[in-house]
């Protein structure tokens, strides 16, 4: 299979002939990776249960990983859902479009290969001019995990998409980088009070003013997790990756103990002795979680393509966006026990 690239630049319309033709990829079964605000996701239409199917073959992705349904608008949100609670419009009504995705019980019309057998249906309307074209091209909900190989680092980029995906779907929408840099929060409106899945392009601080208390998941043995993004080995970079605490002296403590080639991710200002085999990626100002989390997916693939052995990166604090930039980097470094 060839991949083929459609290029969008700033001058276009996006009710252009590219969505037309990308729109009717995915109504032939088709895939099509395009950008949203968090990550570039793979497109295929939901309802489509063969297409769906393909999505799992591509990315190598186990099916016991649900999928999030990307919709338009509040009308083909609630469609999916057999019933809306009532926290819902409050929280579209501040967060809808953007990077926050919402678990409600499923609908008939949800195939459960979308959930993984789970009863809930992840919903989420992006913040991007693409990919709200491309859905209202197609007419209904386009499933879109992230857009590389299942359990490698996220793609903010068509570059990215094409290093794990080239030749193993249809096309690709390329239209510059992605602005928010991980993924959506994923929050379980079924239960008071609400439960944050996965940590996200929201926060726990926003979500809170709006809704008032919110809970962190907590696995237990008997419940199926209806939301993606929860293994515990997950957003891996091809290094080893190395997690420090934030301070210089410990980012510069942990280099000097590194004899192979090293990449850092180092933070804006932060002057440390560098050794001789080392790759440095800015990561941005420190505490500047936005900046920091637009930059770490493309950081991670940048040392990576330098062929280091190990990545060094310092440990974000635990509020705000800096516990998604932590959730993300625990997972990467995760080491399965032998």
């Amino acid at each position: 299979m060839v991949t083929k690239v459609f290029k969008i630049t700033g001058n276009q319309k996006f009710d252009s002939e590219i969505i037309k033709q990308a729109a009717a990829i995915l109504e032939k079964g088709g895939l099509v990776a395009f950008p949203t605000e968090t990550v570039y996701g793979l497109g295929a239409d939901a309802l489509n249960i063969s297409a769906v199917k393909k999505i799992y073959k591509a990315k190598q992705r186990p099916s016991s990983n649900p999928l999030i349904c990307h919709v338009d608008s509040l009308e083909m949100a609630k469609k999916l859902a057999v019933r809306v609670p009532v926290v819902f419009n409050s929280l579209a009504a501040k967060f809808m479009p953007g990077p926050l995705t919402l678990l409600m019980e499923k609908s008939k019309a949800v195939p459960t290969i979308i959930t993984a057998g789970a009863s809930k249906v992840s919903v989420r309307i992006p913040n991007h001019k693409v990919a709200l074209a491309l859905i209202k091209a197609l007419g209904r909900a386009i499933v879109a995990p992230s857009a590389n190989i299942s359990g490698r680092t996220s793609p903010t980029s068509a570059e990215h998409v094409l290093e794990d995906l080239d030749g193993r779907i249809d096309a690709i929408i390329d239209a510059g980088s992605t602005t928010v840099g991980v993924e959506s929060t994923v929050l379980d409106i079924t239960k008071v009070p609400a439960v944050i899945f996965r940590p996200g392009g929201v926060t726990k601080e926003q979500l809170e003013k709006v809704i008032g208390k919110v809970k962190l998941y907590k696995k237990t043995d008997t419940e199926i997790t209806p939301s993606p993004g929860m293994s515990l080995k997950h957003y891996s970079s091809k290094s080893e990756l190395i997690l420090v605490k934030p301070d210089k002296k410990s980012l510069e403590a942990q280099v000097s103990k590194i004899k192979a080639a090293v990449g850092i991710m180092l933070p804006r200002g932060w002057d440390i002795k560098l050794p001789e085999n080392s790759v440095v990626y800015n990561v941005g100002i420190w505490g500047n979680w936005k900046q920091v989390a637009s930059k770490l997916f493309a950081g991670l693939r940048y040392l990576d393509s330098q062929n280091v052995n190990f990545i060094i990166c310092p440990m974000p604090e635990d509020r705000g966006l800096g516990s998604a930039l932590r959730d993300r980097l625990t997972r990467a470094s995760y080491k399965d026990e032998k």
